[in-house]
């Protein structure tokens, strides 16, 4: 897809405007800011073997409503979809385990978060989510990094 730079299986970064973007098979990374500051961007569709997706991949997608999570998908880094305020439900596979830092800072409209297979979470991974109504938590949860998620 023109628009995409990718790298060894990488996608580096987006210089598209569109509104929908498909990731090609063959990439099993969301890089480091890959889409970060997209701001036409609404809807992206991940291939089934991305495994992580960087820190700041899709910071400040202020339009991004839809992304889905594939299975094969086990870690997602800092800041990864902050301020991202488009987003209403997150729906992540089991595979994930281990959730990043502010993760989800500023994701002013999520109302439903979906998470079944955290272990461990990040701190503030959901801060100022003040809509957030429904969140499904894994039974195998450290409770000790609870404390500040959701302030």
């Amino acid at each position: 897809m023109s628009g995409l730079i990718i790298e060894n299986g990488i996608l580096i970064a987006c210089t598209s405007r569109d509104t929908n973007i498909t990731v090609p098979d063959g990439v099993h990374t969301i890089g480091e800011n890959a889409f970060k500051g997209c701001v036409s961007l609404e809807e992206v569709f991940l291939p089934d073997f991305v495994t992580h997706i960087m820190q700041q991949a899709f910071k400040g997608c202020r339009k991004l409503r839809s992304i889905n999570f594939p299975d094969s998908l086990i870690h997602i880094g800092d800041y990864a979809f902050h301020r991202c305020p488009s987003l209403l439900n997150i729906q992540l596979p089991p595979s994930v385990t281990t959730l990043g830092n502010w993760v989800f800072l500023f994701c002013d409209n999520l109302i439903s978060a979906s998470i079944p297979g955290f272990v461990n979470m990040g701190n503030q991974a959901f801060y100022h989510n003040l809509k957030l109504q429904t969140i499904t938590l894994s039974a195998d949860l450290n409770p000790e990094c609870i404390g500040d998620t959701f302030i």
